[in-house]
């Protein structure tokens, strides 16, 4: 799941300023000056650069830590010109800003991509930093192999692990409102942190993981705790390696579908993750059962609206058809799909046209029609049946 719609009311996700300065000014200047100002709940003042303008017509700001906050017109304190730059802060600066604003209990463990952020024990902080960067290492390879240029992240990428399901609850519950209780953990484009849980908070994890990591994939949670983790790791690596913009309307089943087709687990490997490109036998199990008992959104539905995604009765089902669609067309269209997926790379945040992201032109690039890829979608399906 990602997190990336501003919201009033909310804290994280639009920041009530502390005005320390009011200047009207053209909108230009904005993207050419360093901008200085204090979220409510922040210590000290952020200094941030200009990001985007949203659909109300209010800037977006970047702030040296990589977070997005969202400004109104005209506020702020405009710095001096001169040879200021804007620098992103270090991963050892933002992993200790992440644990203050997290408050006690947390620690921190650097890998030698991310930072993790943890309230579990630190065992299993070590066994979530091993996947993110065995996902890493995957991620870019894949797409290099598909001739598709990546960037190096330009902000630290955090993973923030919460000791069991009651504490990510309760801490995640002000970004993400109530629709919390029914998630297992998510990507904010906002913060530009993943938010995951222990789900076996039950089996004991203070010694090494090669002690305990083999009873974790065997229970019941285990197959859940690896998809969600690299599932949302894919959405923060998207975002950060140029694949995806933040905050930009990109098409939801793309995105998860991407995510689905890196997250796919293999519990018969030992450390329960081995890369890419299997059949996803829970979202083909959960698209099947969802066709037969006709819950399926229609699929040009899915393609041009995000609403089958946030829809709880059509939910499973959009998510299995993005991760079908997806491997679909990465196995029988790959050119036509590695094509889609740069072009729409290029879409910009708060983006208001539709013309690259529509029906028509989707069906152009794949060279299909709803009643061909309908048939084309039931046939292949079939075909991963074993």
């Amino acid at each position: 799941m990602v997190c990336g719609k501003f919201q009033l009311g909310n804290t994280m996700c639009r920041a009530f300023l502390s005005v320390m300065m009011c200047i009207l000014v053209a909108e230009s200047s904005y993207a050419q000056q360093l901008i200085s100002f204090r979220p409510a709940g922040e210590v000290r003042p952020l200094i941030t650069r200009y990001y985007a303008t949203d659909a109300v017509g209010d800037s977006v700001v970047q702030s040296t830590d990589g977070r997005l906050h969202s400004i109104s017109k005209g506020n702020g304190k405009f710095l001096d010109g001169g040879n200021a730059r804007f620098k992103p802060l270090g991963a050892d600066q933002v992993g200790r800003d992440v644990q203050q604003r997290l408050g006690a209990g947390f620690s921190v463990y650097r890998t030698q991509n991310y930072v993790v952020v943890y309230e579990s024990s630190r065992e299993f902080a070590k066994w979530c930093g091993m996947f993110v960067e065995r996902l890493n290492r995957t991620y870019y390879a894949f797409w290099k192999n598909q001739n598709v240029p990546l960037k190096e992240p330009a902000f630290p990428l955090i993973v923030v692990v919460y000791k069991d399901r009651n504490s990510f609850e309760t801490r995640c519950r002000q970004e993400v409102g109530d629709g919390v209780v029914g998630i297992l953990g998510y990507y904010s484009q906002h913060s530009n942190l993943v938010h995951v849980y222990d789900m076996t908070p039950a089996i004991k994890k203070e010694t090494s993981p090669s002690n305990w990591s083999g009873t974790v994939l065997r229970h019941a949670n285990g197959e859940r705790q690896v998809a969600t983790l690299v599932h949302e790791a894919a959405h923060q690596l998207a975002c950060n390696a140029g694949l995806q913009q933040r905050l930009a309307p990109y098409p939801a089943w793309l995105s998860e579908g991407i995510a689905m087709f890196f997250e796919t687990p293999n519990l018969t490997h030992q450390k329960g993750w081995n890369g890419i490109g299997s059949v996803h036998r829970q979202k083909l199990s959960d698209f099947l059962v969802a066709q037969r008992d006709g819950l399926c959104p229609a699929w040009r539905d899915v393609i041009q609206s995000n609403g089958s995604f946030s829809n709880s009765e059509t939910a499973l089902a959009a998510y299995s058809q993005s991760w079908l669609l997806t491997y679909y067309l990465y196995k029988r269209k790959r050119a036509e799909f590695v094509h889609y997926v740069q072009q729409l790379a290029e879409t910009k945040p708060f983006d208001d046209s539709t013309e690259e992201r529509s029906e028509s032109v989707f069906f152009k690039t794949f060279e299909l029609d709803a009643n061909s890829m309908t048939e084309a979608l039931r046939r292949f399906s079939q075909s991963l049946v074993r």
